[in-house]
């Protein structure tokens, strides 16, 4: 896959087999958060939002083994195709389950999306084929998110040491609070610090949705 193919590509199993290998379980795992976070409205079920919860905080350290463990457990109670994306964010082998993953969160979007609808059968087979090419393009775009553009390397030269370590220390609380409408802020910082790389500036200063696991914070605060 190419640059070019990857900034444009709808479906995230193409993606991650072009990356085969080269993705942390951290990032996978986040980007599955994200996924799933991004249908939280149809699970009612409180197992499988303490899944995605414990995964989004098991993917950075914060919880152990025998925690993940008992949430996946819990959450194999749940039943639906949105309990079914949330349950495989705890799986312990997620690159081998991610792609079931990603095909239940669509599959419960898309069924959400038609079940909305309430048209005849031939415009709900329509409706279907949308909301599944939509929530394949969400899902891609989440992964962008959280792995950027693999293609491109960005050197953060000097500007990390700025006023102090300023820019780790804003990037880290944004990371911390989840609250990603500083991420402009944070942009001018960087250029005030003598960043110029568009790509990045580009990114912090974007109206898209941001996720825990966005590449930008990560390569200011040095996750992988």
């Amino acid at each position: 896959m190419s640059e070019r193919e990857w900034l444009a590509c709808v479906d995230p199993n193409l993606m991650l087999k072009a990356l085969s290998g080269r993705v942390s379980d951290r990032k996978l795992r986040l980007f599955a958060v994200a996924c799933c976070r991004h249908i939280w409205h149809l699970l009612p079920d409180p197992r499988s939002r303490t899944a995605i919860e414990v995964a989004e905080r098991y993917a950075d350290g914060l919880a152990g083994e025998r925690e993940r463990a008992a949430a996946k457990a819990a959450a194999a109670g749940a039943h639906g195709q949105a309990a079914s994306a949330a349950y495989w964010t705890v799986c312990p082998n997620l690159p081998g389950a991610i792609g079931s993953m990603c095909d239940a969160a669509v599959v419960a979007g898309a069924r959400n999306a038609v079940l909305s609808a309430q048209r005849a059968t031939s415009d709900q087979l329509s409706a279907w084929d949308a909301a599944v090419t939509i929530g394949t393009r969400e899902q891609a775009s989440f992964l962008r998110e959280v792995l950027g553009n693999p293609f491109r390397a960005i050197t953060t030269d000097g500007w990390l040491d700025w006023r102090g370590g300023l820019i780790p220390a804003m990037a880290q609380q944004i990371y911390d609070t989840g609250d990603f409408r500083d991420l402009p802020i944070l942009g001018d910082a960087l250029e005030d610090a003598g960043c110029t790389d568009s790509h990045l500036l580009a990114h912090c200063r974007s109206v898209g949705e941001h996720v825990r696991g966005c590449w930008a914070l990560d390569l200011l605060i040095g996750k992988e």
